[in-house]
């Protein structure tokens, strides 16, 4: 071998090296951070055991086997059991039997083989950052060690993962590239702070084997409009470019077509909420676009003062209950409670609303402040709020949701957009609470892997709303005319007149003390069959001569999943009652000529319960429905209704209550 031929392979081997090794590194933690971190450690009790959760884990993976799965990750959806819709339990020692946590029955399959792997490799990632994170903060040499293992076997891995999937927006080591997007700012996290602990041979062999290709999946498979799903590719992808210095990833990520920037302007509606219309995708977006937002002041972007962001933060408060507990609306799931720890630290080290604070405040009442989040971002102190007001009743203008507070009692109202794939086919639907126990809910939804999620959750008769000839809603978009929270009585009004063609739907409602007046007008030039529907949780009863019904009420848009049917036919005032928790519901509605009253069990949360539920049916081109829902916890206070001159007169004890029912009202 000739002298100037190992010259020149000795300098392409060295200029490659330097390529590696001398690029602008800048760490996703800063030396300040760092020593803020550090600080808060040694003088607060709240970052110490912060600090050693975090070493807890780290420990655990640095003495864990790293048997990553050699087989990509299937959809996280299908994890559920078939009988109850719940999740099942997941156990990293068993990737091919599945226990339900209802009945600890166990499921078999390659569906959920494939979803145990998805979150297998979420564990693996998250097992990498918290690795780095441990090591930056320390600097003990089994950490680094550890997460070097990681990022090298799936960088070895990786050309082998083979996603069977065909269609736009499949992933590679994922069913769906949106894994990708949510994978890669851990991977990227632990490449970054890992950094100086890898040879140039093994930092070759990572971003050549491993971050360029998972980011150049997420690029070929990103979803081309304003979603949810862009802004975790985002995410990832700006991330990627920071763990590599690589301007042409993270630009385009943020200032680019579609990117953090036009997500924001776009995504999020003028009064602060998400525009898909989910509480759940709502925090989703919000994890998405925080997760960008945290690392970049370190790369010369500060993304926090974009505007509608510090509202975003804000609107998920005013929808709540008292309580915490979010309306379950669309996609969302049912139960779920406002408390989110990991964004509001980085919300109050943005913003230093007091309100952020006193939210923080009132979750580490039941639990430790021991997040990663407020291990690396969290104030030392959390400042309270010296005078807290009750919270408001609220219109959401933009994403066309109401909400009515009086006293304890807490109504919502449905009116607006659709909400994109998410949306659910229920405008006009209400839901109902009393303190802290919601009576009536939207139920939101199952995993999507499942049937039912399609054939009952996302339809109209899962919603208390009004079907025209048992058919579900279109995609439709209603006004909202009235909403007044300081009347004597608050009231709002509604009305949609796209959601059937040639139907205009318009609703009513009264919030009193414990009841609520629900006042639907219908007009169509032609005779159609009306079913109006509520649902309530509880043991219902009744005292009408009720038979059960012979044939199902149809196939299709929701009725094929009723059970227990029964059925009578009035033109007289009737009424039913729900026992719920220390609450009954009555509810009394005004009659009308030939209304079938069906009552039913339709499914609810999990699915393997049943919610009672009433359909009030009648055949018209034009209808009146007047109901009356009151609450209470002994003996019903409303002693009559009647309908006088076009106003609904509610008869109590010690008073009258007249409501206009008008167009004017």
């Amino acid at each position: 071998m000739s002298r100037k031929f190992i010259i020149i392979i000795f300098c392409s081997f060295f200029l490659t090296s330097w390529a590696f090794s001398a690029f602008a590194y800048t760490p996703f933690l800063s030396d300040e951070q760092i020593r803020i971190i550090r600080e808060n450690i040694d003088h607060k009790d709240w970052a110490k055991k912060a600090y050693r959760a975090l070493l807890r884990e780290a420990d655990k993976w640095a003495k864990h086997p790293i048997d990553i799965p050699n087989e990509y990750g299937g959809w996280s959806h299908d994890y559920v059991c078939p009988k109850h819709g719940v999740p099942l339990i997941f156990d990293e020692t068993s990737p091919h039997s599945h226990r339900c946590s209802t009945d600890n029955q166990l499921y078999t399959g390659d569906k959920l083989d494939a979803a145990w792997r998805f979150y297998m490799h979420f564990r693996y990632s998250r097992a990498v950052k918290n690795l780095a994170i441990a090591y930056a903060l320390t600097k003990e040499s089994r950490y680094a060690s550890a997460g070097r293992t990681i990022l090298l076997r799936y960088a070895k891995l990786w050309p082998q993962y083979k996603n069977p999937r065909t269609k736009k927006g499949r992933g590679h080591l994922f069913w769906q590239v949106l894994d990708e997007g949510q994978w890669a700012p851990d991977i990227a996290w632990g490449y970054n702070l890992l950094h100086s602990t890898f040879s140039v041979s093994d930092q070759q062999t990572i971003e050549k084997n491993l971050l360029t290709p998972l980011y150049n999946i997420i690029q070929e498979e990103q979803m081309q409009k304003i979603h949810n799903h862009r802004a975790w590719e985002n995410a990832g992808s700006a991330l990627l470019g920071f763990a590599m210095d690589k301007p042409p990833w993270f630009k385009p990520a943020i200032d680019g077509p579609l990117g953090f920037r036009e997500q924001v302007v776009n995504g999020i509606l003028d009064d602060g909420l998400w525009f898909e219309g989910s509480t759940g995708y709502h925090f989703f977006a919000l994890e998405a676009l925080a997760t960008l937002m945290e690392v970049a002041p370190n790369f010369g972007y500060d993304l926090a003062g974009a505007p509608k962001l510090k509202a975003m933060f804000d609107a998920p408060l005013a929808l709540s209950l008292p309580s915490g507990e979010l309306p379950a609306l669309n996609d969302s799931t049912l139960g779920k409670t406002l408390s989110y720890p990991d964004l509001y630290e980085l919300a109050y080290s943005w913003y230093g609303d007091p309100l952020f604070s006193q939210h923080l405040q009132n979750i580490y009442r039941n639990k430790d402040r021991n997040s990663l989040r407020s291990l690396l971002y969290g104030k030392p102190e959390l400042v309270k709020q010296t005078t807290l007001s009750p919270i408001p009743s609220v219109n959401f203008t933009s994403s066309g949701v109401a909400v009515l507070r009086r006293n304890n009692a807490y109504l919502l109202l449905k009116y607006g957009p659709h909400g994109g794939g998410h949306g659910h086919f229920d405008k006009l639907n209400f839901i109902l609470a009393e303190g802290s126990v919601w009576l009536s809910p939207d139920l939101g939804t199952s995993k999507y892997g499942l049937p039912i999620y399609e054939g009952w959750f996302k339809q109209t008769l899962s919603h208390n709303t009004i079907l025209v000839d048992q058919k579900r809603q279109k995609e439709a978009s209603g006004q909202l005319s009235v909403f007044n929270p300081n009347a004597p009585i608050p009231c709002m009004k509604a009305s949609v007149d796209n959601a059937y063609p040639g139907v205009n739907l318009e609703r009513s409602l009264y919030l009193g003390d414990s009841y609520l007046v629900i006042y639907d007008r219908i007009n169509s030039s032609q005779i159609h069959t009306y079913d109006w529907v509520y649902h309530n949780y509880g043991h219902l009863t009744h005292h009408l001569p009720l038979k059960p019904l012979s044939k199902s009420l149809g196939k299709g848009n929701g009725y094929e999943y009723l059970e227990s049917l029964m059925h009578a036919v009035t033109k007289d005032l009737w009424q039913l009652t729900w026992q719920y928790h220390q609450y009954n519901v009555r509810l009394t509605m005004l009659g009308a000529p030939d209304t079938e009253v069906i009552t039913a069990q339709g499914p609810g949360m999990p699915i393997s319960e049943r919610l009672p539920m009433v359909i009030a049916r009648r055949k018209a081109a034009k209808t009146e429905y007047i109901t009356v829902l009151e609450w209470y916890q002994e003996q019903p206070v409303l002693k009559s209704v009647r309908l006088v001159d076009n106003a609904l007169q509610l008869i109590f004890p010690d008073k009258t209550t007249t409501i206009p029912l008008s167009e004017k009202n």
